[in-house]
């Protein structure tokens, strides 16, 4: 079969046609407005099954800030010693990368680990652990002890600046929260 061959003008054209393209999708991308979500509100059909639940005070940030206006689903679990609330951007996502949004959990008794100690409010030490991908994607944790429970957030994205900076400004949200 024979090689194609194309003038170099004809390919450097198609390069900077392709690299203009990819460009404008960054652009856009990075300009898509945050969206700013009332958690409470977002879980309302499954936070007062979790509160009578759960035997952890349940603490979660006010707000959080995604990138997609889409539908939340609240789905979650609560036992005597630790919750579970996610958001999802499907029904029954299961923390797949394709709809996860956001986890929330407190559980008494356990540990923190993290890669990097952040200071959070009231003196607190939280560890914070950054994104990471191998055969799939894990997002942003932040974890911290709060009265004898280990309290862990994890979502993708924040609001002008770094999943860090994001995460450390939702948990300290959280820790001022009185619980539900």
């Amino acid at each position: 079969m024979p090689i194609s061959r194309r003038p170099p003008a004809v390919l450097a054209c198609a390069c900077v046609v392709g690299v203009t393209a990819v460009a404008g999708l960054a652009s856009a991308v990075g300009a898509t407005p945050s969206v700013k979500v009332n958690v409470r509100a977002a879980a309302k059909t499954i936070l007062p099954r979790l509160e009578s639940r759960s035997g952890v005070p349940i603490r979660i940030p006010a707000t959080v800030y995604f990138s997609t206006r889409s539908r939340l689903y609240a789905t979650g679990t609560a036992s005597a010693r630790a919750y579970d609330l996610e958001l999802g951007f499907a029904p029954d996502c299961g923390g797949a990368d394709a709809c996860f949004a956001a986890d929330f959990e407190g559980r008494r008794g356990s540990r923190v680990f993290g890669r990097e100690s952040v200071r959070l409010a009231d003196g607190i030490v939280g560890r914070f652990t950054p994104s990471s991908c191998g055969g799939s994607c894990s997002p942003p944790q932040i974890q911290w002890i709060q009265g004898g429970v280990r309290y862990s957030l994890q979502l993708y994205g924040g609001r002008r600046g770094s999943d860090e900076d994001a995460l450390v400004g939702y948990a300290n949200s959280a820790i001022g929260d009185p619980p539900a």
